[in-house]
């Protein structure tokens, strides 16, 4: 992946009129300082010069910072009008009698003066702007002076003065500055705060704003001192006021300070600016008379704005201020940091992506009669963007907003993915694929092959320098890769649609259990209401509000997820990325079941309550119990400790009845919320590979044969074309490497990263086909190893019994849809034979899964079914534990796998005529990974499919299972 390449681009080459920057280290402009075109400059942080000479053009700078070593002029002033000042001769030829002489023409009277020169135009736009910076630079945009007349001596009257010429339209804004830029969130969040927050809520945004402000109290040199401002707000969060005066306290302060900053800023910004009319030109003096002077130029009064984080304010600039090739180059950067995957890296991408996502929130809600709909369409041949674009938008807007709708699309889609704690592929750190070392094969090779054409492409395109056709055979080559891409996006989606209703249909069945589970022990705690009283002081919570609290909270899948949530990561929801109702036919996705906010909390009951009780005072609570309602985001380690030592102190007051009720409510609670989580991040996948399906369609579209022929192959466009694709084939197979990866882990139960090893941590930057290549290689060895287990088979077993608990047959009679959720905990090297019947297996996999259930032999009862057979149906729900001979214990998770068990009721007979044997898959190289027991199964007993079932009455109920398995 070349990233070097991805920093800069420079159209036309030899007279760039447009400059687009992608890298985040200071770039000292490098272009021309006496510029006779117009040029505009899209960048993230930049360094200007001394000057830019560019009288009449235009010059656009729009980054994300500025800064300059000293003064700066940026000169656009028109030029000045030609004087004539010499007396002309009276035009009489003297050799007028030869024929063949040529005559001049006797001018009519003196020469005026020319008109001067229109200033250009100054466009500047920064996203996070120094006010000391802007004091080092001036902008001149003046009119230029008008000519004198003709001063002569063979005319009555000189020559007329030349008018001034107009002065140019200066536009300058300022997202955010000082103050603002730190405090712009939190400030809001009290503007906004409304009667339904309870007062320790408003008092806590109030601290959170005041410890913000601290570094305002020791001003710098001549920014806004604000110390007074804060004084007053301390006082009043100190004093007895009401909580409602102190808010409109703070509120009216606030609106002042942010005037103060806008004041400010515009003072300063506006005294460096040059935008005056030309003065007009003197009248030429004649032998009798003097002519008259020209006329001034009209004055353009700059527009200076300062605007804060919002749309609304966004969409009233006069600027096209993103650039889509641009933002594209900041999203493939930002790509590359998240798939690198560290700390360190994670966080650039996370700084990258809310970059762009701030950048582009203009686009929501835009109509063509806000100004920057007008500046886009004024500068559409400035930004040279690809004609073709238009073949995507249906409407007749600007060709820009087409290509930055399809990048904030991708930005949301990528940090809502960051924010559920999922790798750059949309997985968890033990999610695992369960295909065989024939399937891997095959699509690596698959993908190694695209990897290669691409890249010959790529590489075609350019070495290829002047040659046209050459290059426009490689755009034609990588748009084929393009469709191909498209091609696999939507073969995913069609893909998922079974899993994604599978995981929907496990989740009601989970929702239903966790609220039996909290309804058994709501009742247990009323009987025990007096004894759990006395524990309340010493724990410092209401019982109830652990209760309810625990129905809302889910573990994040890794440490980014919680330093990006407690990071205030703000992003759209799934219920705000604009699921259409075709969307739930399409991909069966269900609206119920999106997660409306994730609120991470920290270690301690005082975060989970506080958090819950937040929840209650935004009247959330009514839907709790809902599975889309808000969640609370916990680490695991931490929430389990804290669940601990409830269970310890209910254990200390003898009432271990509540002690397992809260124990079985709370793993109820956190297997469906989890589920839930898993259940969000594949609906972000699926609507992630649709915007990949549509924006590859487009980008084809773009390169018709037609369109190829009419475009210049130096776009800009088109080269960020080239390696985006080029990059995103070698994506795709190091994700076909990573499955394998990742499967290969699933079969050996090792934690080796043979992917690092091959690379020896070499960058992305410097990836290819070649090394990919050698990687490919040497997992698949090592797959083929893996299944082989070189002479070391497992040992079979069969028919061992698992049976369920009282409690867990209780729950299955009760169910309306007759199903239970069944949790088996693992196997470890100490487990004795009176604890688990799998005691002294490791590495338990399974061929065959049974489930018979009877009831007691009581004359009279009523039959278990009408019919002479039964009708099973199990799902294993994907996470399961697997612990290796070395007694160490892995964690996976992968796809449902659902299978049908039908036996003879009268002598539980599976091998005979209309019955099925529970066969859930045996290891064979062609075939998928065998799974383990050690996992949460769902027992369905349809009435459907079982007429007249009546478990009531029913004592027992087990699993059997056979397979194979390893000592410790």
């Amino acid at each position: 992946m070349p990233v070097e390449s991805w920093t800069l681009r420079k159209y036309p080459p030899d007279k760039p009129s447009i400059i687009l920057n992608g890298t985040d280290t200071q770039w000292p402009y490098d272009g021309s300082l006496e510029l006779n075109h117009d040029v505009d400059i899209y960048t993230e942080a930049i360094t200007l010069p001394t000057h830019i000479n560019a009288k009449g053009h235009h010059i656009g700078i729009f980054a994300s910072s500025i800064n300059t070593l000293g003064a700066v002029s940026l000169v656009v002033s028109g030029t000045e009008g030609d004087s004539e000042l010499k007396s002309l001769s009276s035009g009489k030829d003297k050799g007028s009698d030869d024929k063949s002489a040529t005559k001049t023409a006797e001018p009519s009277g003196a020469v005026a003066g020319v008109r001067g020169g229109k200033a250009g135009d100054v466009q500047m736009y920064v996203e996070d702007a120094n006010l000391d910076t802007f004091k080092n630079l001036r902008i001149r945009s003046s009119g230029g002076r008008g000519g004198n007349g003709q001063d002569t001596d063979k005319f009555d009257t000189g020559g007329l003065g030349g008018d001034g010429g107009d002065a140019g339209q200066v536009t300058v804004a300022v997202r955010t500055w000082g103050f603002t830029s730190t405090l712009n969130e939190r400030a809001t969040a009290i503007l906004y705060s409304t009667d339904k927050d309870t007062e320790s809520q408003k008092r806590k945004i109030l601290k959170d704003f005041m410890t913000s402000c601290i570094r305002l109290e020791h001003p710098q040199g001549d920014k806004p001192n604000h110390s007074k401002e804060i004084a007053i707000l301390k006082a009043a969060l100190a004093s007895d006021k009401g909580i409602a005066t102190i808010m409109n306290e703070f509120r009216a302060m606030i609106g002042h300070v942010f005037r103060q900053e806008a004041s400010a800023f515009e003072a300063v910004v506006g005294s460096r600016i040059e935008y005056s009319g030309g003065t007009y030109g003197l009248g030429g003096r004649g032998t009798k008379h003097t002519n008259s002077n020209g006329k001034s130029g009209k004055e353009t009064i700059p527009e200076v704005r300062y605007c804060f984080l919002q749309p609304d304010l966004l969409r009233q600039l006069s600027l096209p201020i993103a650039h889509p090739d641009q933002c594209s180059m900041i999203l493939q950067l930002a790509k590359i940091d998240y798939y690198v995957g560290s700390n360190d890296s994670l966080k650039n991408a996370i700084d990258h992506l809310t970059r762009l996502r701030d950048r582009l929130l203009f686009l929501d809600g835009l109509t063509p009669e806000d100004p920057i709909y007008k500046a886009y369409r004024d500068a559409e041949v400035r930004m040279h963007l690809l004609p073709m674009a238009q073949i995507i938008s249906t409407s007749d807007e600007p060709i820009a907003f087409a290509g930055l709708r399809e990048i904030s699309a991708e930005v949301d889609a990528l940090l809502r993915q960051i924010a559920g704690g999922f790798d750059f592929y949309g997985h968890k750190t033990d999610w695992v694929p369960r295909g065989s070392h024939s399937f891997y094969d095959k699509t690596t090779l698959e993908m190694l092959n695209h990897a290669i054409i691409a890249e010959k492409a790529w590489t075609d395109y350019r070495k290829a320098e002047k040659e046209n056709s050459v290059k426009m055979a490689a755009v034609g080559e990588m748009r084929n890769q393009a469709r191909a891409r498209a091609d696999a996006a939507s073969d995913f989606i069609t893909y998922m649609k079974p899993i994604i209703e599978a995981s929907a249909n496990s989740i009601g069945s989970m929702d239903f259990d966790m609220k039996q589970r909290k309804a058994e022990l709501l009742r247990k705690i009323k009987d025990q209401n007096t004894v759990i009283g006395r524990l309340e002081p010493s724990l410092g919570i209401n019982f109830a509000d652990m209760v309810e609290a625990a129905t809302m909270v889910a573990f994040c899948p890794n440490l980014p997820m919680v330093l990006i949530q407690g990071a205030g990561l703000v992003y759209k929801s799934q219920n705000e990325a604009k699921i259409k109702d075709d969307d739930d036919d399409e991909s069966g996705i269900k609206q119920e079941l999106l997660v409306k906010k994730m609120t991470t909390i920290e270690k301690g009951v005082e975060s989970l309550v506080s958090a819950y009780r937040a929840n209650a005072a935004d009247d959330r609570l009514a839907e709790a119990d809902d599975p889309g309602a808000d969640k609370l985001i916990a680490k695991k380690e931490e929430y389990m400790e804290l669940v601990g030592n409830y269970k310890k102190a209910l254990g200390e007051q003898s009432i271990a009845d509540v002690e397992e009720a809260f124990e079985s409510y709370i793993e109820a609670a956190l297997q469906r919320n989890n589920h839930i989580l898993m259940y969000n991040s594949t609906v972000n996948l699926i609507l992630k590979k649709k915007q990949d399906a549509k924006a590859s369609e487009a980008q084809a579209a773009q390169f018709s044969d037609e369109a190829l022929a009419a475009v210049d192959p130096d776009l800009p466009a088109i080269s960020i074309f080239m390696e985006r694709i080029y990059s995103e084939s070698l994506w795709l197979l190091l994700e076909s490497l990573s499955m394998t990866q990742r499967a290969l882990r699933f079969w050996s139960l090792t934690q080796t990263d043979e992917i690092k090893e091959a690379l020896k941590n070499k960058p992305p930057a410097l990836l290819d086909s070649t090394t990919l290549s050698h990687v490919r290689t040497r997992l698949l060895k090592s797959y083929e190893k893996a299944v082989e287990r070189a002479g070391k088979e497992p040992q079979p077993f069969s028919g061992i019994k698992y049976p369920l608990s009282a409690t867990e047959i209780r729950r299955w009679i009760n169910h309306p849809q007759m199903k239970t959720i069944v949790k088996i905990p693992p196997v470890f090297r100490e487990t004795s034979s009176e604890k688990h019947p799998f005691y002294g297996k490791a590495n338990v996999r399974l061929h065959t899964v049974r489930f018979f259930t009877k009831k007691a032999d009581v004359d009279g009862e009523t039959p278990l079914v009408n019919g002479e057979t039964l009708l099973v149906k199990l799902t294993h729900l994907g996470e399961e534990t697997i612990v290796n001979p070395s007694n160490k214990a892995f964690t996976c998770v992968h796809e449902q796998i659902k299978l049908q068990f039908q036996y003879r009721v009268k002598d539980m007979a599976f091998n005979v005529p209309g019955t099925v044997d529970g066969n859930i898959g045996e290891k064979t190289q062609g075939k998928y990974a065998m799974v383990g027991p050690f996992a949460s199964w769902l027992v369905d007993v349809d009435p459907l499919y079982n007429t007249g079932v009546d478990l009531s009455g029913v004592t027992e109920a087990w699993f059997e299972f056979s397979g194979e398995f390893d000592s410790f």
